[in-house]
């Protein structure tokens, strides 16, 4: 289960993350309202385990990465994956989530724009 301290802490880091981009369409106001209907959906569906909510902080990460210096031109998609593996490798905060949790994560977030 995915708590909220490990979300708080994936919403500072975005933010931080964040702090350069100023794109209003996908920049962290709509990764804001992502995350509240994320919770939405969470509440309908009686989901406690907070995976669509982890995936919905993390899911446009990489837009900062494909504005900046994006030498393969990958989509943001798949950057936003790439990026959030690494934070699950180098961050100790994320090693409370599971192998499965993770993979779960990063295929929703690389998935996203299907």
């Amino acid at each position: 289960m995915i708590s909220r301290s490990l979300l708080q802490h994936t919403h500072e880091k975005v933010k931080r993350l964040f702090i350069s981009f100023s794109d209003e369409s996908h920049g962290l106001g709509h990764i804001g309202r992502v995350v509240f209907y994320s919770r939405e959906i969470n509440k309908e569906k009686r989901q406690k385990n907070g995976i669509v909510e982890m995936a919905a902080w993390l899911h446009d990460i990489g837009r900062v990465a494909e504005r900046g210096r994006n030498l393969f031109g990958l989509s943001h998609e798949f950057l936003s994956e790439k990026l959030a593996r690494k934070w699950f490798q180098n961050d100790k905060n994320f090693a409370v989530l599971s192998a499965e949790e993770k993979e779960e994560i990063l295929y929703v977030i690389k998935n996203h724009g299907n």
